[in-house]
């Protein structure tokens, strides 16, 4: 999800191949130069918060409940600046999602190296991206209702528990399937690359679930299952439903976003132009004790400073940001109501993304 008003963080391999490259090479030191960072955050701390949307979660910010937030705390250094840091700063990534990739069982981790005899036989040929991605429609909203499926049986017996019969929730759990084009490599994959579906959902916390339910399969027709004369797979054939091995269900989220985008622990996560701070900014630096040269001094983030583009605007009442909008393939059979706990763009919201909530000198809200 791009914007105009949203940074987007910059991998910092790029910087280290950069860095290896000659000295003498001018036209990779002004490519270098053009990629200054607008600010850099050291990798302190990470975590993930459950948030009401905001206007940098489009378009979860008209349809859905919650969504996942990374929050890292650490120093901050100002245009790449290689001084001390002065203030510290809590950053707010929007957009990375938690997901895991699966691929049916009997289709195995790669492609088959038999031909396909033209689905004579009815079935989905799960070797072909574009035929994988015509049955993600049917494939959420299958795994979507057994997920509520399985999260009402479960209130069911805890309300019973606990005698209390409001405890009724069905807010989406799955945010999006898209298909990937890759091998697996836990064992020996002697076939080309096939398609596998990328899961993303919303609750870091309902991973093990959702590989549970991939795994104990889902029901689908048998269209849909692979051809077992393709795949050599007869003994998968005699079940009902179609299960699936998941992969990269065992990496947290934390590490998952680590991976994507080549961080690690204690090194700075650099951000490119853009982005809003949470008011209110500092009005003079914490330590009033210490004396600050003025290099110090412009490498500050202060109210008196700081431009206007990179606040949030207080009496913008609209959130016209320049974004593609993303087909989430939303299953029909969910409620979307106000009981079910989903948001209405409609109603009034309250503001929250524009206030700070730490302790921490500044807060900066930004996307991947």
């Amino acid at each position: 999800l791009d914007g105009s008003k949203n940074p987007t963080i910059l991998p910092h391999s790029q910087a280290e191949i950069h860095d290896l490259s000659d000295s003498h090479d001018f036209e990779k030191k002004e490519e270098k130069d053009e990629e200054t960072p607008f600010l850099s955050v050291l990798n302190t701390v990470i975590d993930c918060k459950l948030m009401d949307p905001s206007p940098m979660d489009y378009p979860e910010f008209l349809h859905c409940t919650k969504v996942p937030v990374l929050r890292v705390f650490g120093p901050l250094v100002k245009n790449g600046a290689e001084e001390e840091p002065l203030q510290s700063c809590c950053l707010y990534i929007h957009g990375a999602f938690p997901y895991l990739l699966a691929r049916p069982v009997a289709a195995g981790p790669d492609g088959s190296s038999k031909c396909s005899r033209k689905n004579a036989e009815g079935h989905l040929d799960w070797d072909i991206e574009s035929a994988v991605q015509a049955s993600i429609p049917l494939l959420q909203s299958t795994l979507e209702d057994a997920i509520q499926s399985s999260s009402e049986n479960w209130k069911e017996k805890s309300c019973e528990l606990s005698s209390n019969k409001n405890n009724k929730s069905n807010a989406r759990v799955i945010r999006r399937i898209s298909v990937l084009v890759g091998r697996g490599f836990y064992t020996y994959c002697p076939g080309p690359a096939a398609p596998f579906l990328r899961i993303e959902y919303y609750d870091p916390k309902l991973r093990w679930k959702i590989k549970m339910c991939l795994e104990r399969g889902l029901d689908l027709p048998k269209t849909y299952h692979p051809d077992p004369q393709q795949y050599d797979c007869h003994a998968h054939t005699t079940a009902d439903v179609l299960s699936f091995h998941c992969y990269e269900a065992h990496i947290p989220h934390t590490m998952q976003f680590f991976k994507d985008y080549n961080l690690s622990g204690m090194s700075y996560i650099h951000l490119s132009e853009g982005g809003n701070f949470r008011s209110p900014l500092p009005k003079k630096f914490r330590f009033t004790s210490c004396t600050l040269t003025k290099r110090q001094k412009d490498l500050l983030f202060l109210k008196c400073n700081t431009p206007s583009r990179h606040l949030w605007d207080e009496n913008d009442q609209t959130f016209n940001y320049d974004m593609k909008y993303v087909d989430l393939r939303q299953p029909s059979s969910l409620d979307t109501s106000q009981e079910s706990g989903v948001l209405n763009s409609a109603e009034p919201r309250d503001h929250f993304w524009r206030t700070k909530e730490t302790s921490c000198d500044l807060e900066f809200d930004c996307t991947v």
